[in-house]
């Protein structure tokens, strides 16, 4: 499943220019205004409430708790624990386990890009971008009003359909086996069973048999070692 959630900022009081002082009290902490979540290539849902984001966590937690993969771009380091923070405020244990993929950490382990960013990605491949929004956006979703608000939800949206996109084009570097949850032998990237072998991958000790995705175009190698023992030789 492929995720991405909006928050609403805090509210506070403060001197001056914000920027140069530090916060007086934090009248109003942030919280979920909206998330798109989308199950790999299938169905897509989006929702949004600027009142709260009690029924937004609990649909996130049902659908998390279903998912055994969820895909995001920084999922570690923002989505995820932004969600789990939301779900410890309402009252929420944490769902059923599931792994992470993070299109981010991808990006930054594998490539030397200008930038790693979502839109970036989407426009150094080819894949998309993201919709633009403002500051005037994003006062109006504060303040309720219908068309802002249609608008959050359409570029919530539209980031889970770049999401996604990116995805397709970077899983066959990803180090994440979802082959795990099918059944019979796949592709450790994309779980396609569209596979061959091409070469011996060896060190010291073992050999294992190479296998391309014709599907991802991506690398693997199988289970068993395919060097037998060798025999001691007396000294």
């Amino acid at each position: 499943m492929l995720v991405d959630i909006e928050i609403l900022p805090c509210i506070g009081y403060f001197w001056d220019r914000p920027w140069e002082t530090q916060i007086i009290e934090v009248v109003e902490e942030w919280r979920i205004l909206s998330f798109s979540a989308k199950w790999l290539q299938g169905k897509q849902e989006t929702h949004i409430n600027h009142k709260t984001d009690k029924f937004l966590v609990e649909k996130l937690w049902d659908l998390l708790d279903e998912a055994e993969v969820v895909i995001g771009q920084n999922i570690d380091r923002f989505d995820k624990r932004k969600i789990n923070a939301r779900f410890l405020y309402w009252g929420l244990g944490p769902p059923s386990p599931y792994k992470t993929i993070d299109t981010l950490k991808i990006a930054r382990k594998n490539f030397a890009l200008l930038s790693n960013k979502q839109d970036d990605l989407g426009k150094f491949m080819g894949t998309g971008r993201k919709i633009k929004v403002d500051k005037d956006l994003w006062l109006d979703c504060i303040k309720g009003k219908k068309k802002a608000l249609r608008q959050m939800s359409e570029y919530n949206a539209q980031d889970v359909l770049l999401l996604e996109a990116n995805y397709l084009k970077l899983r066959a570097w990803s180090n994440t086996n979802i082959a795990i949850y099918t059944d019979g032998i796949a592709c450790p990237h994309c779980q396609s069973d569209n596979i061959r072998r091409r070469g011996v991958q060896k060190n010291t000790t073992t050999a294992y048999h190479r296998v391309f995705c014709n599907s991802c175009l991506g690398w693997s190698r199988t289970v068993y070692n395919i060097q037998p023992e060798k025999p001691l030789i007396a000294i």
